[in-house]
């Protein structure tokens, strides 16, 4: 559980006005986390217990996908995307391994309070501008992207309000309510369009236009990273290097990304890599035969329901944080599953 929580803390390494896409923050982020991780899973192996890898058909060919897609031509681009994979994956075999069933509401605390502690200092920093250490609003000084902590914000706030009506101590269920009202106000101000267009109804015409424009924006990009699927075909051009092949590279699209998730996934690693991640993640999330989720992991499995939607139009499993975090809570669900069958 304290490999989970380190995790989860390293969404508080602030890099202001640095996007995460250029891979320095990856870099950093995987410094940190990956020796720690490969550690302790070596440890969890020579260590006399059996280890459990879910799913390990799926699980090992993916990382065989992951591995061979870059193959023979790797980038610094690559080997920084392999490494963010990979180790995401070391902690869902962790958590499995280690989070017993009664600690999973000890790191869903966790997540909700570093996200919360996030979320706050953003708030000051909104009220206050002259606090942001940057020129940038404090929101958009991570990885400089507004999108990414609407999203962290997102994701816990689910979780959020499941701790406030089931902590058991009293203090326990008032901060938590408090920290899912801050999470609620924090969604208001962000100011990212994937978040700003749910409310779209009751948008003035200027925010409606802002957010109109980037979808449309993202249909282009799409279009434009069109002609790079039929090179997908077996495997892909390999992890990390879609912005190496895109081919509109100029003033007017200029991106380091597909802004969809799956659509990188299929053009880095193929039909079969693209097809192995969802085949985890919907196996998990929809249950084995004979496995279901307390109420506890049924928020889980809406946090995880929400990093999955916005990976439709961005790009969460190329930011470290995120996405350690996803494979964390998927192993959380898995962790959860298990406690019920039994």
């Amino acid at each position: 559980m304290i490999l989970a929580i380190l995790a989860f803390a390293s969404i508080l390494v602030f890099f202001p006005g640095l996007h995460d896409s250029f891979g320095l923050a990856k870099i950093a982020y995987l410094s940190l986390l990956a020796p720690v991780a490969l550690v302790s899973l070596c440890l969890l192996f020579f260590s006399g217990r059996q280890v459990k890898v879910p799913l390990a058909p799926l699980i090992v060919s993916y990382i065989l996908i992951l591995i061979l897609s870059p193959t023979p031509g790797y980038t610094h681009e690559s080997i920084a995307q392999l490494s963010l994979d990979l180790t995401s994956i070391l902690f869902f075999i962790y958590v499995v391994n280690r989070v017993r069933p009664d600690s999973i509401q000890s790191c869903m605390a966790a997540y909700v309070l570093i996200v919360l502690l996030m979320v706050l200092f953003s708030l000051l920093a909104w009220r206050w501008p002259e606090l942001a250490i940057t020129g940038r609003p404090f929101i958009e000084s991570t990885m400089g992207n507004t999108k990414y902590p609407g999203l962290l914000v997102l994701s816990g706030l689910p979780l959020a309000f499941y701790l406030a009506g089931n902590m058991k101590a009293q203090w326990q269920k008032i901060v938590f309510t408090c920290g899912a009202v801050f999470l609620v106000l924090s969604v208001l101000v962000a100011g990212t369009r994937i978040i700003s267009g749910a409310f779209y109804p009751v948008l003035t015409s200027d925010q409606r236009s802002g957010v109109v424009n980037s979808f449309l924006d993202r249909v282009e990009i799409w279009k434009a990273a069109e002609p790079m699927i039929r090179k997908a075909i077996p495997f892909g051009i390999g992890r990390g290097n879609f912005q190496l092949h895109y081919p509109k590279q100029d003033e007017t699209v200029l991106t380091t990304h597909a802004h969809n998730d799956y659509l990188e996934l299929l053009i880095e690693t193929g039909p079969l890599g693209i097809s192995l991640f969802l085949s985890i993640a919907l196996t998990i999330l929809l249950g084995y035969i004979g496995y279901r989720s307390s109420i506890l992991g049924n928020y889980l499995k809406v946090s995880i329901l929400t990093i999955l939607l916005l990976a439709l139009f961005w790009f969460p499993f190329e930011i470290a944080p995120m996405a350690i975090s996803y494979w964390i809570l998927l192993g959380l669900i898995y962790v959860d599953s298990r406690r019920i069958s039994q």
